[in-house]
Formats: C-alpha cells, structure tokens, sequence
C-alpha cells in the first residue's frame, strides 16, 4: 500500500513537474513572438514613411530631361517597389510565425 503510494506520489510530481515546464516553455515563446510582432509593425511603419516619400519624388514631374534625371528616377521608382516587396516578405512570415504557435 506505501508503495503505490509513493509511486503515485512520484507520478504525480513527474507530471507536474513537465506541465510546469511546458507552461513556462510555451510562456517564453508567447513572449518571442509578441517581440517579433512589435519588431515587425514598427519595420512596416517605417517602410510605410519610406513608401509615401518615394511615391511623392517618383511622381513629381522633373523639369530638366536628362538621362541622368531619367536614371535616378527609375532608381526611385525600382527602391519604391523594393520597399513593397520587403514589406510583404515582413508580413507574410509574421503570419507564418503566428499561425505556428497557435
């Protein structure tokens, strides 16, 4: 009879034991990814600033027509979609990330 006990009474502790362990695993990672979140709204808010600003230069109409005007407007216009690009990328794998630890 003690011994089953005491059996139970490790079983029980051995159980305790990894459920404490699994919460504080799952709490840490609950924490990472509300970091990664917050990283990541704030890199898509300055993305967002650097899209506006690039979209008012790439519009404005330029008065002197050279190639080099020319050049560095398609440069504008190739960072403006750049920034789109990585913006997406940001959000998708935000996505990924939350969807996973649901």
């Amino acid at each position: 009879m003690i011994i089953a006990i005491v059996s139970l009474s490790i079983a029980l502790f051995g159980c305790g034991w990894l459920t404490l362990g699994q919460a504080l695993r799952r709490r840490e990672a609950e924490e990472k990814l509300e970091l990664v979140l917050s990283l990541q709204e704030h890199a898509l808010d300055v993305l967002e600033t650097c899209y506006k600003n690039l979209v008012r230069v790439s519009s404005t109409p330029v008065l002197y027509d050279s190639a080099e005007v020319r050049t560095l407007l398609e440069a504008i216009k190739d960072s403006r979609d750049a920034v789109l690009v990585v913006a997406s990328e940001i959000s998708n794998e935000a996505d990924k990330l939350v969807n996973e630890n649901k």
